[in-house]
């Protein structure tokens, strides 16, 4: 608090979103986490000016709870300091495409920090249903696919190892490998289930194209080619959006390393796309509005993510040096707790769009003067802060019964 109130009164930074006690969790590792930056009245046309900008700063203070986790680790082996850097790049993807294609080659280079595939989506019975049927298009068919066959539609696919038992879909995946895996079914089912299951085949097909990067495409929609949705999953980069701002982030593993066991600084790397219809309204002919240094936000959907991604990278580590010492019983601990990681993180991210969600609607509010709205908005983020803090509980009792 003390600190806080230094940052405040030198530098007139104030909290952007705090996540108290216990908030931020992942199995026994606990932190706390204020985002504070300063409120920046600077605003431009040029994306180009924008993109250089130094008026908006953000600056994520952690503090641990516990003695776990990465943050607990890293103060006891430097005590205070700074954790990671940020850098913003112009083209997030090319540079992160580069990075890893030269590691490849000369086997040097930064490693980033793996994020789990069901980060960016999984297939599910209504996703194939909803395909189908057209809920999710401008235009509904008259075709129903039963539940009972969308069941079974994904267990083709598991059998036939295009999708994972979590529902995580092939990144490489063909429209051949899909009909492929479902001649099978379409072979034992009854002629007039078959003939529904063939009559929905093509939406079958795109909807178990897009579980590839579904989560990202519901941020994002069709503003983007799918080939960019693949670079994005496949180079593992993370995606937020505020309003109609959109940031890219990604984080690499640690450098500096003193030995392979010790914590040690990172660095992040952003890309801001900043909208110019703010509130989606621009019109033919008509001024576009000035963007804010700092559009896109800090990354709130991806702040437990990266909290979890390394806690859950540790879990792996911990279950290859098991198996090293061929320590079968804890091996499979270090399983347990990999799998609750991942299981945290996929419903938290539900939770933490909503969150930024409410931040977005409560600063439309603040800037057009709704005081009502921007009330129920803090309101909002209370209530789904709370939410956060019970799934965080839940988690912890779950680990410590699972080690």
């Amino acid at each position: 608090v003390g600190f806080l109130s230094t940052l405040q009164d030198t530098l007139g930074f104030v909290p952007k979103v705090e996540f108290n006690a216990g908030v931020i969790a992942a199995g026994a590792a606990r932190i706390e986490s204020t985002v504070i930056g300063n409120s920046s009245a600077t605003s431009v046309a040029s994306e180009a000016e924008v993109l250089k900008s130094q008026s908006q700063v953000y600056l994520p203070i952690n503090n641990a709870l516990s003695q776990q986790g990465h943050v607990a680790a890293f103060l006891d082996q430097f005590g205070q300091g700074v954790q990671h850097l940020a850098s913003r790049v112009q083209d997030l993807i090319s540079f992160v495409e580069r990075v890893n294609n030269y590691r490849t080659m000369t086997g040097r280079g930064l490693r980033f920090l793996a994020i789990p595939r069901s980060y960016y989506g999984i297939l599910t019975q209504v996703q194939l249903i909803e395909a189908c049927d057209g809920t999710s298009k401008a235009t509904p068919t008259d075709m129903h696919l039963p539940s009972e066959l969308a069941a079974a539609t994904i267990k083709a696919l598991h059998d036939a190892q295009v999708v994972s038992s979590t529902g995580v879909v092939m990144l490489e995946v063909s429209s051949h490998d899909i009909a492929s895996a479902l001649a099978g079914a379409l072979a034992t089912l009854p002629p007039d289930d078959a003939r529904v299951l063939t009559e929905c085949m093509p939406y079958i097909d795109a909807a178990v194209k897009r579980a590839r990067y579904i989560n990202v495409y519901q941020l994002l929609g069709t503003n983007i080619e799918e080939s960019l949705y693949l670079q994005i999953v496949r180079n593992q980069v993370l995606v937020d959006i505020q309003g109609g701002d959109v940031l890219l982030q990604i984080f690499t593993c640690k450098i500096l390393q003193a030995e392979a066991s010790h914590e040690a600084p990172f660095l992040e790397f952003i890309q801001r796309v900043c909208s110019q219809c703010r509130d989606g309204s621009c019109e033919e002919g008509q001024p576009v509005k000035a963007i804010k240094p700092g559009c896109g936000g800090f990354g709130i959907r991806n702040f437990l993510t990266l909290f979890l991604s390394i806690e859950l990278g540790k879990a792996l580590a911990d279950q290859d040096e098991a198996h090293a010492c061929a320590d079968g019983a804890a091996a499979d601990r270090a399983l347990r707790r990999a799998l609750l990681l991942n299981q945290q993180l996929d419903e938290s991210n539900p939770v933490l769009t909503a969150i930024a969600d409410a931040m977005t609607a409560e600063a439309r509010a603040l800037e057009t003067g709704d005081d009502a709205q921007a009330l129920c908005m803090q309101q909002r983020k209370a209530q789904l802060t709370t939410q956060l803090q019970e799934l965080s509980d839940r988690f912890s009792a779950l680990t410590a019964l699972a080690s």
